[in-house]
């Protein structure tokens, strides 16, 4: 089992934003430099000593404004194909760290969407875009006071030179959500162990461990070199060693080798199961590896996890446990979780008029999750599953064979569909 959220926090530890610090002193930003800070630092992702991307994190000062940015590009391999996904955040803030705006996008294949959080007085303007499509709508603002991206990376500077031997920073990912939650530097006790990070010796630097509070009983390793830049970080989870190496911008033009990544990141049964999609309550036994503790499945309000010793848990999946007050509130949907999605062309006639119909028998005052239940079986009701294949080179019958998992209307014909979407009706449906 691996978990993609841990892919993730490898290469954004270094580009967190902070909201303060405990166990430090508090920084006077204004006796300090940005110009002092500027940054432009590259690093060469690797899984297993194998490299599969990289990112880059910096920070530019110019006459108004501060601006960080993040990028990580990542390749990976499933099922045999290759994909490449892209990750960017620009955080724009005047020279008083006063913040402007913040750009996320999120490229993935073909796909791209773009979110904007701009700043005012009274919240924050997010604009979503995706296929030319955009959706506006307003947020609240970030609840307690936090510094910015500039801060954080001068805060972190600052605290490294000043010898520190832990500090605690509250922290957030854009790519995620701009909740914050606590990051926690250690440096460790133990003699600096030897691991090569891709050629780079680590063996004379200051080793760190770093954990967040979201993921109880996680820690990354940090190493630290004389001139307090941090040249590698890793993990160990599910059998893999996840890894970045200080690098430069040659990186970009690395050769890649991405392992197979398909199967790794779910439930493996050892048997067949019957009717599984009519199926209201599953008990099984889930049996995992040390490094995959932390991302074993939790108790929500249908699924039960019991322990049942080390490597051994069983869980109990009930589609129709009665949902009450206890239920944490991580498990049900947010209102922003149940709000209007880029990902679908609202302004389109016929999501339109299905949306209209899903939601005509509700009660005017229907709450959200009426509505989005509501939809929900709309579209399940409304379309069929099924599996179109494509050769990967127009009508060469020895191309390669691409399967594209599909919705398809009811009573319509997918042939018509094919001839619409995908250009010359070259698929077929299996």
């Amino acid at each position: 089992m691996r978990s993609p959220r841990y892919l993730h926090l490898l290469t954004a530890l270094l580009w967190l934003i902070s909201i303060s610090a405990f166990g430090a002193d508090a920084i006077d930003f204004s006796n300090i430099d940005p110009s002092d800070h500027e940054a432009s630092d590259w690093y060469l992702d690797s899984i297993d000593g194998r490299p599969v991307g990289y990112w880059h994190a910096s920070l530019t000062v110019n006459e108004q404004n501060l601006v960080s940015t993040f990028e990580q590009v990542r390749y990976e391999t499933h099922g045999g194909q290759r994909l490449k996904t892209r990750d960017y955040v620009r955080w724009v803030e005047t020279r008083d760290y006063k913040p402007l705006t913040i750009a996320v996008q999120k490229e993935s294949g073909s796909q791209t969407i773009t979110q904007t959080y701009r700043f005012t007085d009274d919240g924050i303007e997010l604009t979503s875009e995706q296929d030319g499509r955009s959706i506006s709508r307003k947020l609240p603002p970030i609840q307690g006071y936090y510094l910015t991206a500039a801060q954080q990376a001068i805060a972190t500077e600052v605290y490294l030179k000043q010898g520190e031997q832990s500090f605690e920073l509250a922290t957030l990912d854009p790519l995620v959500s701009l909740t914050p939650y606590t990051t926690r530097y250690e440096r460790s006790d133990k003699p600096a162990e030897h691991e090569q990070q891709q050629g780079n010796h680590v063996d004379k630097a200051s080793p760190w461990k770093v954990s967040y509070s979201i993921l109880p009983g996680f820690a990354m390793r940090m190493w630290v070199d004389g001139q307090l830049q941090p040249i590698a970080l890793a993990y160990d989870i599910g059998g893999m060693t996840l890894s970045s190496k200080l690098s430069d911008e040659s990186v970009t033009n690395a050769e890649f080798d991405p392992p197979e990544m398909a199967g790794l990141s779910v439930v493996v049964p050892d048997r067949p199961i019957e009717n599984m999609r009519r199926q209201r309550r599953i008990v099984y036994e889930l049996s995992y590896e040390a490094g995959d503790a932390p991302i074993v499945p939790i108790s929500t309000a249908n699924q039960k996890v019991d322990r049942l010793g080390d490597g051994l848990v069983r869980v109990t999946v009930d589609l129709d446990a009665k949902v009450d007050d206890k239920v944490p509130a991580a498990d049900r949907p947010t209102q922003a979780q149940l709000a209007a999605s880029i990902m679908i062309d609202h302004e389109d006639e016929a999501v339109q008029t299905l949306a209209r119909q899903a939601v005509s028998k509700l009660a005017p005052d229907a709450t959200p999750m009426q509505i989005a239940d509501a939809c929900k079986r709309a579209v399940h009701d409304a379309f069929h599953p099924g599996v179109v294949r494509l050769p990967a080179q127009g009508r060469d019958p020895g191309a390669q064979i691409f399967e594209l998992h599909v919705l398809a209307p009811r009573g319509d014909e997918l042939a018509d569909l094919l001839d619409e979407h995908v250009g010359q009706g070259l698929g077929e449906l299996v």
